[in-house]
């Protein structure tokens, strides 16, 4: 490969150390973002009546779910037992019940049952991903994939999204680069987590 085409608001100013590539920069963010005409209600049977329950989102592809993405995902489930993570990897079902047999035993080692505390759904229409999203309190991005599309897509439900460090790029300057771009000003910085409330 003789160059890499990436967005100018992606790249850090010394982003051509991260590439043995030339790296070609693009004007922008590299998106087409098309915002909805109005914010989708949250998905009815998502929330559940528990006090402290909460829904966790992480809206990508079986294929962007590496095995290292299922001790992450334990970790934060046996971290939070109020907490279940609702997944939207594949069409097939076939597909997401081997991804439920492939987290099992990363599950099992944090002590968190994958039956009743992981929701595999399957693809959907745009509408109904954006209300599956506004149903859940965040968002986690997944390992080696953050920052891109999904943050953006996320940002009309206001899904808080959790994304990965790695090295010396930060992916949530990725994101934030985005957020830029389309013109929003405000960052809030989250220290706890705080119930969005609407």
């Amino acid at each position: 490969m003789d160059c890499f085409l990436s967005p100018d608001a992606f790249e850090p100013p010394h982003g051509q150390a991260h590439y043995s590539e030339r790296l070609v920069r693009l004007p922008g963010s590299g998106h087409a973002l098309e915002w909805p005409d109005t914010v989708p209600e949250p998905l009815a049977g998502i929330r559940r009546d528990e006090p402290g329950s909460l829904e966790l989102f992480c809206p990508q592809s079986v294929f962007k779910l590496m095995p290292a993405q299922d001790e992450a995902f334990a970790r934060v489930l046996q971290a939070l037992p109020q907490a279940r993570l609702h997944l939207v990897p594949h069409q097939r079902d076939s597909v997401r019940d081997w991804l439920r047999e492939r987290m099992r035993p990363a599950m099992a080692a944090h002590g968190v049952d994958v039956d009743t505390r992981v929701v595999l759904h399957g693809l959907m229409p745009l509408d109904r991903f954006m209300s599956l999203a506004r149903a859940c309190d965040f968002a986690l991005d997944s390992l080696g994939w953050s920052g891109g599309m999904t943050a953006l897509d996320l940002l009309p439900t206001a899904a808080v999204v959790s994304a990965i460090r790695h090295g010396e790029v930060l992916v949530p300057a990725l994101i934030l680069a985005g957020w830029t771009v389309i013109g929003i000003a405000a960052l809030r910085l989250w220290f706890r987590w705080e119930p969005r409330r609407s």
